[in-house]
């Protein structure tokens, strides 16, 4: 019955639904800094992350998910999903890293941009009359020309991360795979207490323990071998873009 009767009003409940995300979204926003008494509090703007040797405040987290939140209302309206990603702090700051990548390149982005993209994508569905009544059920927080930009902003980040290509899928990876699920192996164990082994083997000395070390020293460990491997592996930091 709930479902039958959101069926029959389903387009004036999804206008319902959006123009109370943006009202939340809205609130959520402003409303601490208006129970805390105003904009002039220490921790209003607090940072979060430090990104190319600079620190990214809680503002600019904001402001990427309050361009998210716009332009996933408006595609919702089409799709019947939000397609640019959700609104948590690591995905935010994944955005902005797209971002910056996105400018580095000299992505362009605006209106003109956020119109052309929907024209291609949407054909002859998006026209005027549907980008308007799609723009009503928003309410009137945002212009059509601030949903275009934010639609623009979203969809280069979306080509900054199809730039990365999907992941290659080696021949070594199809054979590990196919030995996996059809490699079949009898094994047969049989157990050997320590304990009766101890007392045949005296402790090393330590000179015995130094040459050992020293025998070892500039090896590296491989589970492969039966012989130990005593130098560190060389370590390095990278940075992933995902």
């Amino acid at each position: 019955m709930p479902f039958a009767v959101f069926r029959r009003h389903q387009r004036k409940l999804l206008a319902i639904f959006a123009i109370l995300a943006m009202f939340g979204f809205v609130l959520a926003d402003s409303l601490p800094r208006l129970l805390s008494g105003g904009y002039g509090g220490r921790n209003q703007n607090p940072p979060v992350v430090t990104l190319y040797h600079r620190t990214v405040y809680r503002g600019e987290l904001n402001q990427m998910a309050q361009q998210r939140n716009v332009a996933n209302l408006f595609m919702a309206q089409l799709l019947g999903r939000a397609p640019f990603g959700d609104l948590k702090d690591r995905s935010l700051v994944d955005a902005l890293i797209l971002q910056h990548e996105a400018d580095r390149l000299g992505m362009p982005t605006g209106p003109e941009v956020g119109r052309e993209w929907l024209k291609q994508t949407f054909g002859e569905l998006m026209n005027r009359e549907t980008f308007e009544a799609i723009l009503s059920r928003l309410g009137r927080q945002v212009s059509g020309e601030q949903v275009l930009s934010d639609i623009a902003g979203q969809v280069r980040l979306l080509k900054v991360r199809q730039l990365l290509g999907g992941p290659l899928v080696t021949p070594l990876d199809v054979f590990q795979a196919y030995r996996d699920q059809n490699e079949r192996a009898s094994v047969r164990a049989a157990s050997f207490p320590v304990e009766d082994f101890l007392a045949k083997v005296p402790d090393p000395s330590p000179s015995e323990l130094e040459a050992f070390f020293d025998r070892y020293k500039d090896v590296l460990p491989d589970p492969a071998r039966d012989t130990p491997g005593f130098k560190v592996p060389r370590q390095i930091r990278v940075e992933i873009l995902s």
